[in-house]
């Protein structure tokens, strides 16, 4: 499962009503299609406690920028999934289209774990 955070955000959201963020690079960009965007870094998701959320686990949003130390110009927005699959997601966008398996592959790392994703609802 390739760029993994995209469709494991959007797997969170589906079970869990999960806000998505998305951490880009404002300093760094991609041409795609003609257009240029900025790098996309990171999609994670937000729970109600404001949490950061993905593969890892719930973390602060302290810690997801950690990961993405180099980043020169980070941004953080949020989306909605329609906006992640249409507008970042598929053929000259950043991210690979949103695939069924993919989804339903995340789905199933959350279903066999989902303590540690959302220990207060399961």
């Amino acid at each position: 499962m390739e760029e993994a955070c995209a469709y494991f955000a959007l797997a969170l959201h589906d079970f869990f009503g999960y806000r998505i963020r998305m951490l880009i690079d404002n300093a760094q960009e991609d041409e795609w299609d003609g257009q240029t965007l900025p790098l996309v870094a990171h999609v994670y998701t937000v729970d109600s406690a404001g949490n950061a959320v993905d593969i890892k686990g719930k973390r602060s949003e302290t810690d997801i920028r950690a990961d993405f130390f180099d980043l020169v110009e980070p941004t953080i927005y949020d989306l909605t999934p329609v906006e992640l699959e249409h507008e970042w997601m598929g053929d000259d966008l950043p991210l690979h289209a949103p695939s069924g398996s993919d989804v339903a592959e995340a789905k199933a790392v959350i279903t066999a774990n989902p303590s540690v994703w959302a220990p207060n609802l399961i």
